[in-house]
């Protein structure tokens, strides 16, 4: 039996095969990231457990449940592993900064948003703050490279808050880059102090406490 293909059943069938191609694509990106965030993961909590310089690929595959090897498909080497573990943190983070930025809203409560995020993050974080304090921005050019560029753009993030906030008479006309260093500064001193004398972050007085002391100095009474 021979069949006759018009030029439109032609097309469907190309669109057809074009969409499985695409979906497979997709569907090994996805595969691909997740074990990726799976290998970091397991990386933190050695880094965090052991130290970074005690600490050996071959045990960061074995937690993981992957073949040295694999680790190397997607990581250069151990410091590469260890930027992948500080980007990861911060692109959390990052996404939750965006999310506060782009909606609609008081910027009073939208920096009070920014400071919750932040707090939470590094409460439920600890083992990542534990390697990035303690010892990632240490050890490495680039992985204080990579911290430093993180901080500029939460800086400036809270930078743009208090700018909307100036803009709508929320705030007095003070210069808005020095008053977001001195929030995230206070920010950092929290969280730091959590690690360096293991005090617990405690999200809601820690908040009150900083907002308390940022706000009063600039919002309009």
């Amino acid at each position: 039996m021979i069949y006759l293909l018009t030029d439109r059943s032609v097309s469907k069938q190309d669109d057809f095969a074009l969409g499985c191609i695409i979906s497979r694509v997709q569907q090994t990106e996805a595969d691909r990231e997740g074990r990726r965030k799976h290998i970091t993961e397991a990386a933190l909590r050695e880094f965090a457990r052991n130290g970074y310089h005690s600490t050996d690929v071959a045990t960061i595959a074995e937690r993981a449940g992957v073949s040295k090897g694999t680790i190397y498909n997607y990581f250069d080497n151990k410091e590469d592993l260890l930027l992948g573990v500080i980007h990861d943190g911060f692109r959390r983070i990052d996404e939750r900064m965006q999310e506060i930025l782009s909606s609609p809203g008081d910027p009073v409560k939208k920096l009070r948003e920014s400071l919750q995020a932040y707090l939470t993050f590094f409460e439920s974080q600890e083992e990542f703050s534990e390697v990035l304090l303690k010892e990632a921005v240490h050890i490495f050019p680039k992985v204080r490279d990579e911290y430093c560029g993180y901080l500029v753009e939460n800086v400036g993030y809270i930078e743009t808050l208090i700018k909307e906030g100036i803009a709508q008479k929320k705030f007095d006309r003070i210069d808005a880059r020095l008053a977001a260093l001195c929030l995230m500064e206070l920010v950092h001193a929290a969280t730091k102090d959590s690690v360096l004398i293991k005090r617990k972050i405690n999200v809601r007085e820690d908040h009150r406490t900083i907002m308390k002391i940022f706000l009063n100095g600039i919002e309009k009474k």
